[in-house]
């Protein structure tokens, strides 16, 4: 019979570093997210886990150009039209992502500048300081800032890195929670990013060279705008999936192939490991091969 480990952190802190050896990880064993204790490896098996988990990555990246295309036209109702302006929208869509692509911590010192310069023009504008001045500037940081560098950020901060910081120090632990980690939530998130940049800058162009009206009902159109995009970039996610599959297998032939250790009070399943059980500290453990 297993025995579940208390877990007493906070419920947030629990949700934010999620400890994947623990038997609170039960729904995500259930719905075959992370590999399950004696599973025969498949390639197809694998591939269908990491589709379940990108699936609503892609979804919610998909849908942030849209996100934000409303809020800043609830912000800059007047300033959306302008073609100077949607220009600058694009630059920096562009110049955002090409730094979150080449280095996480320029990126991070990009994107706090720019939030200090985005607060800095709303204190001013709250004060009417210069107004005409302020607007400009704040819908090029705001509108190209906040339409998809910042979801590039933190989306896989959340899925990914807040994971590994909760990971034990200890080399060997580390490794194998590593390799249960169901997907390379940078590489997808940040991949998916490219991918939407590049449908967002041709488009923008193709409506410039089509003389598409702004001015008129400019809320339908970029909304329409917005869902389309959003669309077109879906089936990008197919053939990103493919690629990540290969990539992937390897890791989930480690953990569901080598030989692990198996605790007789818990029965946790783990790669060879001297001494007691990581997860519940009883037992000397026994050496066993998968099934």
């Amino acid at each position: 019979m297993n025995t579940e480990t208390a877990d007493t952190r906070p419920r947030w802190k629990r949700w934010l570093y999620p400890d994947y050896s623990n038997h609170s990880t039960k729904m995500l064993r259930k719905t075959k997210m992370l590999p399950q204790p004696g599973d025969q490896f498949t390639s197809t098996e694998s591939l269908v886990r990491r589709t379940r988990v990108a699936a609503w990555a892609a979804l919610i990246t998909s849908l942030m150009p849209f996100v934000w295309i409303m809020i800043s036209l609830q912000i800059f109702p007047q300033v959306i039209s302008s073609d100077e302006n949607f220009e600058r929208f694009s630059s920096v869509f562009l110049v955002g992502m090409a730094i979150v692509l080449t280095s996480r911590t320029i990126a991070w010192v990009w994107f706090v500048w720019v939030l200090i310069e985005w607060v800095q023009h709303f204190v001013r504008n709250a004060f009417l300081l210069d107004p005409g001045l302020n607007r400009r500037k704040m819908y090029w940081f705001s509108f190209g800032l906040f339409g998809f560098p910042i979801g590039a950020l933190l989306a896989p901060m959340v899925f990914g890195s807040l994971y590994r910081l909760s990971l034990p120090q200890n080399s060997e632990e580390r490794q194998q929670r590593l390799l249960a980690t169901p997907v390379g939530w940078r590489s997808v998130l940040l991949s998916s990013a490219s991918i939407l940049l590049g449908v967002v800058w041709i488009g923008e162009y193709i409506a410039r060279y089509l003389k598409f009206d702004y001015g008129a009902d400019t809320t339908t159109q970029l909304a329409t705008i917005g869902a389309c995009l959003s669309l077109v970039a879906m089936p990008c996610w197919a053939n990103l999936i493919v690629i990540l599959s290969r990539t992937q297998d390897q890791k989930y032939a480690e953990i569901l192939t080598q030989p692990h250790s198996t605790c007789d009070q818990c029965g946790e399943p783990r790669l060879s490991v001297e001494g007691g059980c990581p997860v519940c500290g009883s037992g000397d453990g026994k050496i066993v091969k998968s099934k």
